[in-house]
């Protein structure tokens, strides 16, 4: 069962490693042909997983690359509010770009 901290869901590793895996075999597929031309059972075989557990956090291949984007934008913001205070140092430029590469 998830906690729930700050209105927000704390996944278990189990959930993290799942979403993971799915989201980097989708990556992988998508290195070689267009997102609709992907599969479910595709993404799935790719990461060992069963298609009743990718439906349970994603309804479809769309969803499941809006979500990685959403999750990648939000790390990204909270790389650069943490970098913020530092707008006009170089040196924090630098190790704010390193962090987000």
């Amino acid at each position: 069962m998830p906690v729930i901290k700050n209105n927000q869901v704390k996944e278990n590793r189990k959930t993290r490693y799942t979403k993971m895996v799915l989201r980097d075999s989708l990556m992988e597929l998508m290195k070689s042909k267009p997102i609709s031309t992907i599969y479910i059972k595709e993404i799935c075989a790719l990461a060992d997983i069963s298609r009743a557990t990718f439906y349970k956090y994603y309804t479809d291949q769309y969803d499941l690359l809006r979500k990685t984007e959403e999750e990648t934008f939000i790390f990204i913001e909270k790389i650069f509010n943490k970098y913020a205070i530092y707008k006009n140092d170089k040196n924090a430029t630098q190790r704010l770009m390193e962090e987000i590469l």
